[in-house]
C-alpha cells in the first residue's frame, strides 16, 4: 500500500493581525504535523529533512518509522528522494560509524555528513568528499 510522505517548507501568515513565521508541514495519507518556529529555512531539501528530524514530534516520528520500515521515498518541496538518498540521514543516529561503513555509506571528510559510497568523489589528496562539497569547491576554484 502506498503512503506518500511529503515535507514542504512553509511560510505561515496570520489571516487576522500581523505575523509571519517560517517552518514546514509534513503529511501523509493518515496524518499531518507542522512546525512554525524556525528562524530560517535551508535552501537544500536534504538539509530541510535534517531540520525536520531535529524537530520531530510523535506524528512525524511515526512517518519516519514508516519510511525506514518500508525503505520508501519521500517528497520534499515537490522533489522525490529515494531510500538510497535519504537512508544515511534517517539512520545515522541509530548506527555506529562501523555499521554505516558496512552498509556502503561514507562520511564526507569535508562536511561530515553520511552519504552512499556511490555518491563520493575521491580527490587527488586521497580524501573522499560528497558530490555537493566537491561541486562547491569547484565553484570556489573557478
Amino acid at each position: 500500500m502506498s503512503n506518500q510522505i511529503t515535507i514542504e517548507a512553509t511560510k505561515f501568515v496570520n489571516v487576522k493581525g500581523d505575523g509571519e513565521t517560517l517552518g514546514f508541514r509534513m503529511y501523509d495519507d493518515y496524518g499531518q504535523t507542522y512546525c512554525n518556529t524556525l528562524e530560517s529555512i535551508p535552501d537544500d531539501d536534504l538539509d530541510l529533512l535534517r531540520l525536520v528530524l531535529d524537530n520531530t514530534d510523535d506524528i512525524s516520528a511515526a512517518m519516519f518509522e514508516h519510511i525506514k520500515d518500508n525503505e520508501s521515498d519521500i517528497c520534499i518541496n515537490g522533489e522525490y528522494y529515494g531510500w538510497k538518498t535519504i537512508k544515511p540521514i534517517l539512520c545515522q543516529d541509530e548506527l555506529t560509524d562501523e555499521e554505516m561503513v558496512a552498509k556502503d555509506m561514507f562520511k564526507c571528510e569535508h562536511c561530515g555528513k553520511w552519504f552512499d559510497i556511490e555518491d563520493s568523489v575521491k580527490l587527488n589528496s586521497g580524501e573522499y568528499w560528497c558530490v555537493e562539497c566537491d561541486k562547491t569547491q569547484k565553484r570556489i576554484e573557478d
